[in-house]
């Protein structure tokens, strides 16, 4: 009798996280949502959600008034001004600005739909990754 190998059938655990890190990147980025300075009362925008207040460590952009974008986190705020800072050659350099010399502040919406899908795929992808290779390293077709 002539014994014939057994190829190894596809490893659903790959083929998972194949679909995971697809979803993951057709998730798109967090987004941004206007955001308001400690001192501003807060205004109810039609999505019905409250406007986040900035804090220290808060990724942010802002929008001049002649159309210019910064971004960075922001590194230090009052009631009436905020530095936003990013790493440049020379360490962090920031920028202090008042709610008068921008037109728009936002700050990245942790709580978005693409925020939290990303975070579940990762973790379901790095527990299809274990769990595979557990199961490779108990296979029996070696």
């Amino acid at each position: 009798m002539i014994s014939q190998r057994r190829e190894p059938p596809i490893r659903k655990p790959a083929l998972l996280l194949a679909l995971a890190l697809l979803l993951a990147t057709l998730t798109g980025c967090a987004t941004y949502r206007a955001a308001r300075l400690p001192g501003e009362i807060a205004q109810l925008p039609a999505d019905g959600r409250e406007q986040p207040q900035l804090f220290v460590g808060a990724t942010a952009r802002v929008v001049y008034p002649d159309g210019a974008r910064s971004a960075g986190e922001i590194t230090a705020l009052t009631d009436s001004t905020f530095t936003i800072g990013r790493v440049g050659n020379f360490g962090v350099e920031g920028r202090t600005l008042t709610r008068a010399e921008i037109t728009l502040v936002e700050m990245e919406d942790q709580a978005s739909f693409g925020s939290v899908t990303k975070a579940t795929l990762t973790g379901i992808a790095f527990l299809v990754v274990a769990v595979g290779v557990l199961f490779v390293t108990q296979s029996p077709f070696e």
